[in-house]
């Protein structure tokens, strides 16, 4: 290449640079296709479906998730924190310029009350909190936010709350009212799952209110993305579990959530299944597509896979309150039973993992027990702990999962489902289920082998 082409390449790349970075991404229409096609693609709202943090140990299990912008144009989202039950207990707002990554690691927050430091441009005149980068129309200001951000200043959380925000999340009876919103497991573990919402402006809760905003208040929707939340698909992110002191590490992307739908054309109609749905009646104003019910995922307790495989579960449940900690109940509609769990191994036999059957023959003669296996909001489980399951005698094979309620009968029920697969202290791997039903669709017969 002569050194006159070489000169005038190198004058012509700033002005492809800032040709091709001007223009914004094509972004992701609403309609009626695809709306119940889920995909790791741009959406409206984020689930991270299940979360640890190690309370007592600084070198215990955290998780670490980041939150994108695939777009140009600057957004808000809008936090909420579940506990396993499904309370909500914390919700907050986080700035995202054109092109924005915000990255989080749940320690920051739940042992030292600091929240990630963003700012729209009304609140950082000098672009000093949250940088826009070479282009400035990739900043912006969002309403109700001058007064809202918590920037410049750690920790946000002030002791009060982030004492209510462990206990609650690790199962703790609450210091002020002596009761529990999630389950106590016996260790120093705060669990849960976030939803991650495109909002347009920032209200509700926030992260001092004792009483958080969010998917389940009444404003927080309106049909067409008019509300706090937004139907602009523009978020991807992702997450990790990770343990140092066991030297493991698994990750997968969010549940990406796509919004289907605006004020003059939307494909919901009465008595579809939406993601937000149980928290308004079922009446779709959420316009978000729904998860699946029904999954497939491969497991292995044997072949040099000493530490078996765990489920992580996620399980659709309106939001609920705190419950006596010393009672046996949980809080409505908690436990969450299931239509069939089976295990098959590589040859077609089948198990079921939560059904025992009955012996009326027995003495003394004892009847049939369904367990729940996956009881909760969100939860982390291995497939042998019989507390839970009836354990798979095979070593390896794939799980049949269909998580619609048993009770009242082929009730639908969202989900999502991880399998964490392990050789205890070497290595782990995280693998998604893969759903075999779309929750758009009628629920197909249960298969009821339970009953041969």
């Amino acid at each position: 290449m002569s050194s006159f082409v070489r000169q005038h390449l190198i004058l012509l790349c700033p002005l492809l640079l800032v040709a091709s970075w001007s223009a914004a991404p094509a972004q992701a229409q609403t309609g009626d296709s695809g709306r119940c096609d889920l995909a790791v693609e741009p959406a409206a709202t984020l689930l991270l479906p299940y979360f640890e943090v190690d309370l007592a140990d600084p070198n215990g299990v955290t998780t670490l998730f980041s939150i994108n912008n695939a777009w140009s144009e600057p957004t808000l989202v809008h936090l909420t924190f579940w506990t396993d039950y499904g309370m909500p207990t914390l919700d907050f707002a986080l700035f995202l310029t054109g092109y924005d990554l915000a990255t989080i690691n749940l320690r920051d927050i739940f042992v030292n009350g600091n929240l990630p430091i963003t700012a729209d441009e009304q609140s950082d005149a000098f672009d000093t909190v949250s940088p826009h980068g070479f282009f400035p129309e990739w900043d912006g200001s969002f309403p109700e936010c001058e007064n809202f951000f918590p920037f410049f200043v750690n920790p946000v959380i002030n002791n009060s709350l982030l004492q209510r925000l462990r206990e609650y999340h690790s199962g703790q009876p609450s210091s002020e009212t002596g009761l529990c919103a999630g389950r106590n497991h016996g260790d120093h573990l705060a669990r849960g799952f976030i939803t991650i919402d495109d909002a347009r402006e920032c209200t509700l809760g926030g992260p001092s209110s004792t009483t958080p905003g969010g998917p389940s208040d009444t404003p927080y929707f309106v049909d067409g993305g008019q509300g706090v939340a937004t139907n602009d698909n523009q978020l991807w992110g992702d997450f990790y579990l990770v343990n140092p002191s066991e030297n493991s590490a698994i990750g997968d992307p969010m549940v990406h959530v796509q919004a289907f739908g605006n004020p003059v054309d939307t494909p919901w109609q009465e008595g579809d299944v939406t993601f937000y749905g149980r928290f308004h009646g079922g009446t779709t104003i959420d316009n978000r597509e729904p998860l699946p019910s029904i999954f497939g995922v491969r497991y292995l307790t044997g072949s040099g896979f000493s530490g078996g495989t765990e489920l992580i579960a996620w399980r659709e449940t309106p939001a609920t309150e705190p419950v006596d900690c010393n009672g046996f109940e949980l809080p409505h509609p908690l436990p969450l039973d299931q239509r069939e769990a089976y295990a098959f191994n590589e040859q077609e036999d089948v198990e079921d993992l939560c059904y025992l059957p009955g012996c009326p023959v027995c003495s003394p003669p004892f009847l049939p027990i369904f367990y729940n296996c996956l009881p909760l909001a969100t939860q982390r489980t291995d497939i042998t702990d019989d507390d839970f399951f009836t354990p798979p005698g095979f070593d390896a094979g794939w799980l049949y999962l269909d998580l619609n309620q048993r009770f009242p009968e082929e009730a639908p029920r969202q989900g999502w489902v991880l399998s964490r697969v392990s050789a205890s202290g070497r290595f782990s791997v995280g693998l998604p289920a893969v759903s075999l039903h779309s929750t758009c669709d009628d629920l197909p017969e249960a298969i009821n082998l339970s009953l041969f």
